[in-house]
This record gives structure tokens, C-alpha cells and sequence, in this order.
């Protein structure tokens, strides 16, 4: 039987995972979850992503704005 590559607070090698006979123990690795996203949770995300992008926007228009007229008049 395999054994679990984790190794408890004394050493020794995880019994879990050998009776469960599997590469690595349950009890030490997480639960994936790929479930797949709902309609209005992937609404939710693409909403929060164009404030993001609309607020980044408002930042650096005056910014670039501002280097653009510090430019010309350097350049003129």
C-alpha cells in the first residue's frame, strides 16, 4: 500500500492514506470545488471588473492629460 507523502507532528507517515490506498490523504488536502459559476455571479464579476476598469479610466485620463500639455510645451 501506498503511504501519504505528509508527515504528522511526530514524524511518521499519515495512516489515513494508506488504508485508503490513493496517493495522498483526504484528511490533509483540500476539496476541489470546480462547480461552475452562476449566471449572475459571472454578471456580478463582469459588472465589479468594468467599474474597475471605468475608475482606473477616471485616474489616469488626468494624469496622461496632464504629461501630454507638459510634453507639447516642452517640445514647443
Amino acid at each position: 500500500m501506498a503511504e501519504c507523502l505528509h508527515l504528522d507532528a511526530g514524524g511518521r507517515r499519515c495512516r489515513r492514506e494508506a488504508a485508503a490506498g490513493s496517493a495522498f490523504c483526504p484528511g490533509h488536502e483540500p476539496a476541489l470545488d470546480f462547480a461552475p459559476e452562476s449566471a449572475a455571479e459571472a454578471l456580478r464579476r463582469l459588472l465589479l471588473r468594468l467599474v474597475a476598469l471605468g475608475l482606473l479610466a477616471l485616474f489616469l485620463f488626468p494624469l496622461l492629460f496632464q504629461a501630454y500639455r507638459i510634453l507639447r510645451n516642452l517640445l514647443n
